[in-house]
């Protein structure tokens, strides 16, 4: 279970409903109520802005948000970002701007990835964060995503157009490391996946720019076929029979490339 604690109220993310204080003084017992939010799932996630309002979210049946401005009372839906969802998370920066994280949705074709949204106008509208390659989510790891969180910051003098936006996660096939995506436009663009554990370390080089010098796998293709092949609409014997597809490596690192394909 997750939670948010202020000086104002307390609100408790619990399955279909939100627990919320009726009083907040300090040397008063508080007193609590049930306030049903609406069609909900597991694994809610909530957060409150610099003005109280809250925002709750539902790895279920899309990203499912509700925000609410009477600490909790009463709970009104917001547009869906994604109808896809998985593992979700919340945030807001100083300019009271959403952030939503999302695993597994609809915006990239690579297995496993986590898209970042921004809204904002309170939910009415969401723009997804684009990740270092197009149609790659906003995480674009080569090592799939699990368990994303995110966390937005206005540097002094900004604005939430330049505001800071971290997606981090650990990988779900890989090095077992944890791995940030780090965007300074407000979430507009994100960089390549950065490691950020000193151990167990990911051997240099192994997520960079440019060419690496005697890699393990060596892909060839283009960019139409790795995109048909992601999307499933391209079997990889087929690409490798027709040569859209060549790989040099190891028969053990070609076996594990199935998993992506």
């Amino acid at each position: 279970m997750r939670y948010l604690r202020s000086s104002a109220a307390v609100a408790v993310a619990a399955a279909a409903v939100v627990i919320a204080s009726t009083s907040a003084g300090a040397a008063t017992t508080p007193a609590y109520k049930i306030a049903n939010v609406g069609a909900y799932g597991g694994e809610p996630s909530i957060v409150s802005d610099s003005l109280g309002q809250l925002y709750d979210t539902t790895p279920s049946g899309g990203t499912i948000t509700y925000t609410s401005t009477n600490k909790g009372n009463s709970w009104t839906k917001v547009t869906t970002a994604d109808p896809i969802s998985g593992d979700d998370c919340l945030a807001t920066d100083q300019a009271n701007s959403v952030y939503l994280c999302n695993l597994a949705g609809s915006e990239g074709v690579a297995p496993l990835q986590a898209d970042v949204w921004k809204s904002v106008d309170h939910g009415k509208n969401w723009t997804p964060g684009a990740g270092a390659i197009p149609q790659c989510a906003t995480s674009c790891s080569p090592f799939g995503v699990d368990r994303d969180w995110v966390a937005a910051s206005i540097p002094t003098g900004g604005t939430t157009a330049k505001a800071e936006v971290v997606l981090m996660y650990h990988d779900f096939y890989g090095p077992s490391q944890i791995w940030v995506n780090i965007s300074n436009d407000g979430g507009a663009t994100f960089g390549r996946p950065q490691e950020v554990l000193a151990s167990p370390a990911v051997t240099p080089g192994a997520v960079m720019d440019g060419a690496v010098g005697a890699p393990d796998v060596t892909i060839l293709s283009d960019p139409a076929t790795l995109t048909a092949l992601l999307k499933k609409e391209m079997g990889p014997m087929k690409a490798y029979a027709t040569q859209k597809l060549k790989i040099k490596a190891s028969l053990d690192d070609v076996l594990r490339l199935r998993k992506f394909f």
